[in-house]
């Protein structure tokens, strides 16, 4: 685990404006996300810049059918962390025996609606278990991008 500091992009709903509701990782505990199940542990999920934030939303109604037309906030959050996980570097994957094409592969959320962990998801579980208080991931929404997930507790 390494330090990082940079920015996080956020492209929500505008239902939960507010700091604390931005950065609670509510929402993630409720409905699980790629990198924690449900009721497993707080996480928020972001971008390390606008346009990959974008396609994540957008990524994510094409995936259950509904066009993207409701509201939403653009927001940026400047992260300072002591002990983030970098899945983004190969050696990393590599000595943990993973590959990018293996997490892109996986529907996490057809498993995790029946009940089954995710390989992503057991990651992020170890990953925060370990002591990291977030990773870095490639985005499989904009080839090239970077996403950062954040476990606030």
């Amino acid at each position: 685990m390494k330090p990082w500091e940079g920015d996080c992009w956020r492209f929500q709903a505008v239902d939960f404006p507010s700091a604390d509701e931005i950065l609670s990782g509510e929402g993630a505990y409720r409905n699980g996300g790629r990198w924690n199940g449900i009721n497993s542990f707080r996480a928020f999920y972001g971008s390390t810049d606008d346009v990959t934030a974008t396609r994540e939303s957008a990524a994510l109604a094409k995936y259950y059918g509904f066009p993207c037309r409701e509201p939403r906030l653009l927001v940026c959050i400047h992260c300072k962390l002591t002990r983030l996980l970098d899945f983004t570097s190969g050696s990393i994957r590599r000595s943990l025996g993973i590959t990018l094409k293996e997490i892109e592969a996986e529907d996490w959320r057809k498993l995790q609606a029946t009940g089954i962990e995710a390989l992503s998801q057991a990651l992020g579980r170890a990953a925060r278990e370990q002591g990291a208080e977030g990773l870095l991931t490639r985005s499989f929404a904009n080839r090239g991008g970077v996403n950062i997930v954040v476990f606030p507790q």
